[in-house]
């Protein structure tokens, strides 16, 4: 089997939160909180193996469903702006196979009593076809589980 070439593509996904980007941000922030909202559907469970948000630091995390492959991510935060901005590398694999690496930022902007939510996701799958379309499809749920989770935490639920 040959593999597939390098292919690379770039998307932006957009939000509107009702909560202040300090909440927002927050649920970026603390990986607690991630654990909840970053979950693609209720049939996969996020596991931290380390947790280090801040400028220089590093997560480690599993994506694991029951009976497929576990995926890891290596997450490396390249800036982070309190309530503003956060820009990482994130690296993707399963077992040995490095599967894909994106260059990834989010920025919060206020609106009125809300704010705005923005990624830009830069990727670049490796040798794996179909990688770019389930990436998108795995942010996208992630992020209507993070307006969902926002939007309960800024009306005085959960967070």
């Amino acid at each position: 089997m040959s593999a597939a070439p390098a292919s690379h593509e770039s998307f932006t996904l957009t939000r509107q939160m009702a909560a202040p980007p300090a909440v927002v941000f927050r649920a970026w922030a603390d990986p607690a909180a991630r654990t909840v909202w970053s979950a693609p559907s209720a049939a996969v469970e996020i596991v931290y193996d380390a947790a280090d948000f801040r400028l220089g630091g590093c997560d480690v995390v599993r994506c694991v469903e029951p009976d497929m492959p576990v995926f890891a991510a290596e997450v490396c935060y390249h800036d982070i702006v309190e309530d503003r901005r956060i820009i990482f590398a994130e690296s993707v694999s399963r077992g040995d196979e490095r599967m894909a690496a994106a260059l990834i930022s989010v920025e919060i902007v206020a609106e009125g009593e809300g704010s705005t939510l923005t990624v830009t996701l830069q990727l670049v799958s490796l040798d794996i076809e179909g990688m770019g379309s389930n990436y998108r499809l795995g942010w996208t749920a992630a992020l209507d589980n993070l307006q969902i989770w926002v939007n309960e935490a800024g009306a005085g639920g959960r967070a």
